[in-house]
């Protein structure tokens, strides 16, 4: 599991460091990116129990170029985590939001 982790993990830093290689900040173009996160957590609880947390979060946008260095997109967040106390049932928390959003780039077009 946690080679598959490392392996995806790999995958999407490689494909945004390639992805910065061109500058497609002018009218028409289009503008994808976002992040991901994955967190794992144990601590102690009373009577030498844990607590134990798991999270995963995905949260992708797409923008489109409406004039020069000038893009505006939409956004969507997805979260779903789980804790678990001791021999307690787990809680399980689910969260998804969508939102707009818009991007300047105050460089010089290439």
């Amino acid at each position: 599991m946690k080679k598959i982790v490392l392996a995806v993990a790999v995958l999407c830093y490689s494909s945004s460091l390639l992805s910065q290689t061109t500058y497609a900040i002018e009218k028409g173009s289009w503008l994808a990116g976002g992040k991901t996160k994955l967190s794992f957590t144990s601590e102690p609880y009373f009577n030498n129990e844990k607590i134990k947390t798991s999270s995963f979060r995905f949260s992708p946008n797409l923008g489109y170029f409406v004039a020069d260095q000038w893009a505006i997109g939409g956004k969507l967040d997805f979260e779903t985590s789980s804790t678990k106390f001791g021999n307690m049932d787990p809680e399980k928390y689910n969260d998804i939001g969508l939102g707009i959003m818009t991007r300047y780039y105050f460089l010089e077009a290439t």
